[in-house]
């Protein structure tokens, strides 16, 4: 039997079987979902029913079986290059339910969902009957900020679960009655039914649970405490936040990153701040990239050229340059006084504080300038036409003494104007 990783071909395809041997249960259900791995094994006196239907989008089914384990292996999930929101119904008898860390316990009445992209376990009392219903990644975009809260949990908006089975069930049984024309016409509103209701429900906090933060802010906070691993790859940062692979890959896609890239560009952000720290200039390059991650230097090399467009020792010798030059702006403080020279060639006095040489709407193109690729870019970020923003770099350039953007944003990181650690990981800026 081949085994797949996606549903049936055909739209949708009845399916009402009695099964009263093990192995052909096991190739039916290997055949409709998502590939199972059963830890149990029966050699006789075996009873299984299935009622409902498969399609390349949607599954419905029935099942009720003899006492089962199965689970859905980590490997097997996480190389999938399908994943589906699983629901359960428990119709009578008990289902428990493991994943993320997570287990539920269900009895007649009760409903839970799982993620077939990740690993999960089910333990399936004797003559335990339930209902399942598989719908694809895409009927509910915000799955993947909501899956870590929802996956093996008791579903909380009962009248929801319990309208969206009646309708189900009712879709069965005039399926196994040969019409089928209504397919579409049920599921689709169940989807949305459902998919509202994980909407709501994951946006009330779970009783005596904290706050957690973003998927974004955890994947972005286990790079930073793991950046000096160079084993640090897309499929370690999935498992630490409970995701397969192709998970993380598209949550993250909904922010235009993915893992590769934001792992290189927080380690190139790092490389970058200690590069332009005089206190660490008689650290070689090498060892700055070897203490980031980097597990090559001439990698390192090449990576940080194509995104700054020079060599690191070169921009290197350029921004520590440049720190010299300011270092008398920032610190040339007339005795009994506190006026300090502007920075660039003017050499009109200003007040001691840096910032305060620049204008509101400079500090914010400043600020802007290493994240946006061009002034275009700039303008849209603060709401204002080209032109201003032309307008206020010239007088930019002109207080820092240099003649373009890139001498511009050297000069203002040097100067404490620019934090290049909260700069965004995924922009590519033009250093």
């Amino acid at each position: 039997m081949d085994i797949t990783t996606d549903l049936p071909s055909r739209d949708f395809q009845a399916a009402r079987r009695r099964f009263r041997e093990f192995a052909p249960f096991k190739d039916f259900v290997n055949a409709t979902f998502p590939w199972l791995e059963f830890k149990t094994s029966w050699r006789r006196d075996f009873v299984a029913d299935a009622v409902g239907y498969a399609g390349q989008q949607h599954l419905i089914m029935q099942l009720q079986t003899p006492a089962v384990h199965v689970q859905r292996p980590r490997r097997r999930a996480e190389s999938d290059q399908v994943g589906h929101i699983k629901f359960f119904w428990q119709l009578s008898g008990m289902t428990a339910l493991e994943q993320g860390g997570q287990e539920v316990v269900m009895r007649p009445g009760d409903t839970t969902v799982c993620d077939t992209a990740r690993a999960y376990r089910l333990r399936v009392a004797d003559h335990a009957r339930f209902a399942v219903l598989l719908l694809p990644y895409d009927s509910y975009p915000d799955w993947f900020r909501t899956a870590e809260r929802l996956v093996a949990t008791r579903l909380t908006e009962r009248a929801t679960t319990r309208a969206a089975l009646c309708a189900l069930m009712s879709l069965m049984q005039s399926t196994a009655a040969g019409d089928d024309d209504c397919v579409e016409d049920v599921v689709l509103p169940v989807q949305s039914m459902l998919c509202n209701s994980l909407e709501r429900m994951a946006g009330r906090p779970r009783h005596g649970a904290p706050e957690g933060r973003s998927l974004l802010q955890r994947v972005q906070a286990h790079i930073d405490r793991n950046l000096h691993d160079p084993g640090l790859s897309p499929g370690e940062l999935a498992r630490a936040v409970n995701l397969s692979r192709r998970g993380l890959y598209l949550a993250l896609k909904r922010h235009g990153l993915t893992p590769a890239r934001l792992i290189t560009d927080t380690r190139l952000a790092r490389c970058r701040q200690a590069l332009a720290d005089p206190a660490r200039q008689a650290r070689t390059i090498t060892d700055i990239a070897f203490e980031y991650g980097f597990a090559d230097a001439a990698r390192f090399s090449h990576i940080f050229r194509a995104c700054h467009g020079m060599p690191p020792r070169e921009w290197r010798h350029r921004v520590l340059a440049d720190e010299q030059f300011n270092a008398a702006g920032r610190d040339a403080v007339a005795p009994g006084g506190n006026a300090m020279r502007t920075v660039g060639s003017a050499g009109t006095a200003a007040s001691a504080s840096p910032t305060a040489v620049f204008t509101r709407r400079e500090r914010q193109i400043l600020t802007h300038l290493p994240e946006c690729g061009s002034n275009a870019d700039v303008a849209r970020s603060l709401s204002v036409s080209e032109n201003t923003v032309k307008f206020h770099l010239k007088s930019i350039y002109r207080k820092l003494g240099v003649s373009g953007r890139l001498p511009a944003i050297r000069a203002a990181g040097a100067l404490g104007l620019l934090d290049f650690s909260q700069t965004p990981m995924h922009a590519r800026s033009d250093l």
